[in-house]
């Protein structure tokens, strides 16, 4: 599909991201969780007008695409409020875990691994590793299950962004010749795919720091801003696959 008739579909969507962006450093906490609940289900509208208009069925990534995002909408509920429970920040985190499942089984459906290659994939998922483990040390977490859990975590919302970083470093791996039968705008999906998984991490990064830590300048705009961008780019990815 185009492009730009995505982002024509995501108008209202944008409009609502524009609003919510506006109230994240305010104390306008009311009308942050409202929009905060839209976002989602605008998105997920932009997905069935995509499916509906563009392609006129729900393929199966569609339908996994659209079951991610509703589990995302669920994590938000559970993590309105400046300040949400630990049990509720549980709760956000196994339903994010779910949808990061879901975007995990989407991406290993699309890719084709034939043309990847050892050494770069064990250099790059060495990297995502040490990334992991400098940020988790950082990131002052709980002790027991809770600790646990967003460890695990971690790892799953990682492993996107690595996998799409391996595809994409093996395709310009390949030979001229080779390149030549792979359709070009595939690497413009991979990127798309990589920067939504990468923005995703930065984003729950950002927010495991302040909700174990302590809160900075512009923090909440930070954690949104990644967050809305990186499900914005899955989903675009997805769909234009």
């Amino acid at each position: 599909m185009n492009i730009s008739n995505f982002f024509i579909y995501s108008i209202p969507f944008f409009i609502v991201v524009i609003i919510h962006l506006y109230t994240c450093d305010t104390d306008r906490e009311i009308l942050r969780n409202r929009t905060k609940l839209l976002l989602m289900p605008l998105l997920m509208l932009t997905v069935i007008l995509c499916a509906v208009v563009e392609f006129h069925s729900f393929y199966f990534r569609l339908i996994l695409l659209l079951s991610a995002l509703f589990f995302g909408w669920i994590g938000d509920i559970f993590l309105l409020g400046s300040n949400p429970s630990k049990t509720n920040f549980v709760k956000g985190v196994v339903f994010f875990l779910i949808g990061h499942i879901l975007y995990l089984i989407i991406i290993f459906h699309m890719y084709d691994f034939s043309y990847v290659t050892i050494t770069p994939t064990i250099i790059i998922c060495l990297l995502y590793l040490v990334g992991i483990f400098l940020v988790l040390s950082k990131a002052n977490l709980p002790k027991g299950i809770l600790g646990k859990l967003i460890a695990i975590y971690a790892v799953i919302l990682c492993i996107s962004s690595c996998v799409s970083l391996v595809t994409l470093t093996s395709y310009f791996a390949i030979s001229p010749q080779i390149q030549l039968h792979i359709e070009s705008f595939i690497i413009i999906k991979i990127v798309i795919l990589f920067f939504g998984g990468l923005l995703f991490a930065i984003s729950d990064s950002v927010l495991c720091f302040i909700t174990f830590n302590k809160r900075f300048k512009h923090s909440d705009t930070i954690v949104m801003l990644t967050y809305i961008l990186a499900q914005f780019l899955l989903a675009l990815g997805i769909c234009i696959w």
